[in-house]
């Protein structure tokens, strides 16, 4: 292939992922501060239930996990937890069991949500996949998840550019990739394997 049209291509690519990162800081809508699961529109976007949207007791969850579950409003409970609804249960002793926004398996910078790493790490890691979305979703990780859109290249960014809110957003950071490993057969730690910011990402 001649090298200009490989160029060209190249040029149109990029061209094309920022404009989709453009559309993506519009679109997704955040979690607010104050209710219990409130989102805002990242630009014209609207307000928006966690529960769904639609004003029905309804959540999304991360499903996978064997012993523990972590749902669209931001809260970790135990599998046994978890309503028909798909929330994390919000009466009785179960309320009391589940946490929101849990940092507490993460190396994180402490911003009053949880327990802080020894320094604030450029890398946000936690040692599991729900830990790791709970902690992403929480409000003040805003600004942090926006320089991840702006900055992550490759197919990773294709995989985050179709997430409609922080949930969807935070599920997609979490998963284990490439970033979290190093000399491609080791990972950077052994225990935060989990990460919504890597170094990479962050300004």
């Amino acid at each position: 292939m001649p090298l200009p049209y490989r160029q060209f291509a190249s040029d149109a690519e990029a061209a094309m992922l920022d404009r989709y990162r453009s559309v993506a800081r519009r679109q997704i809508q955040w979690m607010r501060e104050e209710g219990e699961g409130v989102m805002e529109g990242g630009g014209g976007g609207g307000m928006m239930g966690a529960e769904g949207g639609n004003g029905t007791e309804r959540c999304r969850n991360t499903v996978q996990g064997a012993a523990r579950v972590a749902d669209d409003r931001g809260f970790v409970c135990a599998r046994a937890d978890v309503e028909a609804s798909g929330c994390c249960a919000g009466a009785g002793a179960a309320a009391a069991r589940r946490t929101r926004f849990a940092c507490d398996a993460c190396r994180v910078a402490d911003r009053g949500y949880g327990k802080s790493s020894s320094a604030a790490a450029a890398a946000e890691c936690c040692d599991d996949f729900e830990t790791c979305v709970s902690c992403c979703m929480r409000p003040d990780q805003k600004e942090a998840l926006l320089r991840v859109l702006d900055t992550t290249r490759g197919h990773r960014l294709r995989a985050i550019l179709s997430a409609r809110d922080q949930f969807e957003l935070c599920t997609a950071l979490c998963r284990t990739s490439s970033l979290s490993v190093r000399h491609e057969n080791k990972y950077r730690d052994e225990r935060a394997k989990h990460c919504f910011v890597h170094d990479e990402a962050v300004v």
